[in-house]
């Protein structure tokens, strides 16, 4: 999905343009934001783990 709004990016207007890099911008932040969610649990799981032993 990123390569692809990435090469309309780069095919577009101006205003395009504009419109496309903030979805890229946002893809990106959900991405970051679930990976960082994801390493919480993992953490969070792995504390529980060494807790009960």
């Amino acid at each position: 999905m990123v390569e692809v709004l990435t090469n309309e990016i780069n095919n577009a207007t101006a205003d395009e343009r504009k419109i496309l890099e903030e979805r890229l911008n946002d893809i990106s932040i959900h991405m970051k934001t679930k990976r960082l969610k994801d390493l919480m649990h993992q953490n969070t799981t792995c504390e529980e783990y060494y807790e009960e032993s």
